[in-house]
């Protein structure tokens, strides 16, 4: 009976250890998380309840090997007498358990406000996976559509905190790029000192079409350069916006094939030239704003005689900025056109004989 029973009592402490420190069963394990990135609050239709719209994000979105759809956030909406009550009945609805620890934006609707929202701030501020650099906005329509129509912002500001899972466990990482979280178009990178370079701050940041690098060397102190980034930063985004390269060459490249190709004469050539657009170009290229209106694009054609091989050059495109040339691609002949035989004039001969009998 002691044996059975010392049989029971160890299967029973393994099943617990198991249990204890198996990621598969924690209820913070990633797989159980369904990440919110805004909330917003709203009075019901009967004013007795609060109508809590939750925002939700994959975080396996942010993996390397995630496709781009399923990053998509989706938002939800329940009718409770409270936030913790909203928060328990979609941790029903969604199957999983709701964590606060990037969401971004916690946003009241006006008519709430009015009413008092200070017991759902306290709420919040309390609640510890809510981070410090989250914003609390009062919207003037519904706070369930301030947050659909600030989707695409709320996607490109990365939160400066980012949880990770040590054996199931969540731990909190801190970026301590001073950018994050302050400058909207900031998404990165690193921070670093020694004492030879001093203080050093590279950071990257997207507006529309351009992405950035600034890069900021020998600063003596954490403020000097993150003021100097900033000023960067700030400057090239007022002064300078992309164009769509790619649509003006490949305007000009149809231009070639359909204005200069067709009509274009090469002696003692045996048949039709095919070709190829060189694919060295970037799709936008940076300028400054003042400069815009004069960006021009122009063909360069080369002397051309039979034979005429596989990858010859046939033409180049020039992109000009006041009339200076910054950049060319060039077309290619795609296959080999050999040069004309005698055979070939004889061809020629017979078909234009026959084509005169036909007429006369």
């Amino acid at each position: 009976m002691k044996k059975m029973i010392l049989i029971i009592f160890a299967i029973c402490t393994c099943l617990i250890f198991f249990y204890a420190f198996s990621a598969s069963y924690n209820s913070n394990n990633i797989d159980h998380l369904d990440y919110v990135i805004a909330i917003g609050v709203d009075t019901s239709d009967d004013e007795k309840n609060l109508q809590v719209s939750f925002e939700f994000t994959d975080l396996g979105a942010f993996s390397e090997s995630s496709s781009s759809d399923s990053s998509e956030p989706t938002i939800n909406t329940v009718i409770a007498a409270s936030n913790p009550d909203a928060i328990n009945l979609m941790n029903a609805y969604a199957g999983k358990q709701i964590n606060l620890s990037h969401c971004r934006v916690i946003a009241f609707s006006e008519d709430i406000a009015k009413i008092g929202i200070l017991e759902e701030v306290t709420y919040f501020m309390n609640n510890t996976q809510i981070r410090p650099t989250t914003n609390v906005i009062i919207a003037s329509k519904t706070a369930k559509d301030y947050i659909e129509s600030s989707t695409s912002s709320l996607e490109d500001v990365l939160t400066k905190y980012y949880e990770v899972f040590i054996n199931g466990v969540p731990k909190s990482i801190h970026n301590t790029n001073e950018l994050l979280g302050y400058l909207p178009t900031v998404y990165g990178v690193k921070t670093g000192y020694t004492s030879q370079a001093g203080r050093c701050l590279v950071s990257s940041a997207k507006n529309n079409n351009l992405d950035i690098i600034v890069i900021v060397l020998g600063a003596d102190t954490k403020k000097i350069r993150t003021t100097d980034s900033i000023k960067l930063i700030n400057y090239t985004f007022e002064n300078y916006e992309t164009i769509n390269l790619a649509d003006l060459i490949n305007q000009k490249y149809t231009e070639y094939l359909t204005a200069v190709l067709p009509y274009l004469d090469v002696p003692k050539l045996s048949g039709t030239i095919s070709t190829k657009l060189e694919q060295n170009f970037p799709i936008y290229y940076p300028i400054k704003k003042e400069q815009l209106n004069s960006v021009s694009l122009s063909l360069s054609y080369n002397q051309l005689k039979a034979p005429l091989y596989q990858g010859e050059q046939l033409c180049s495109i020039d992109f000009f900025i006041e009339n200076n040339k910054v950049f060319s691609t060039n077309i290619y002949s795609s296959a080999y056109i050999n040069k004309k035989q005698p055979l070939d004039y004889l061809q020629f001969f017979i078909y234009q004989y026959k084509n005169f009998y036909k007429v006369h």
